[in-house]
């Protein structure tokens, strides 16, 4: 099982996280954390339009990491949620204020 197969199967027994992040964490099929990490805040880009919402996610992607560092405390686990956390930092800074390329500013004042 490699980590990202780790990650999904962690998050499925465990995590109380919402639908989309459950979604969309099992629905990645490559290897690496990093790009895994891009492609969740990409996804995340995509489906949620203000800053609020996006850094609300990334809130919640992070307590549930904490969760699964609390229920498994075995050193693979915490080293693991470590990589993704610091590769998720990496992107949700640029993710949480990057607007969507198909999204116009009038789409987002009037809906």
């Amino acid at each position: 099982m490699n980590k990202i197969q780790q990650i999904q199967e962690l998050f499925k027994t465990n995590a109380t996280a919402d639908k989309f992040l459950l979604k969309t964490i099992s629905e990645y099929k490559g290897n690496s954390v990093d790009d895994f990490c891009k492609y969740i805040s990409q996804e995340i880009t995509i489906q949620f339009h203000f800053p609020i919402q996006k850094l609300e996610l990334f809130s919640s992607i992070t307590t549930e990491l904490d969760e699964l560092v609390n229920t498994y405390q075995t050193q693979d686990v915490k080293e693991l949620v470590l990589e993704m956390k610091r590769s998720l930092r990496k992107y949700s800074s640029e993710a949480i204020y990057k607007k969507p390329e198909h999204i116009q500013l009038s789409e987002l004042v009037y809906g």
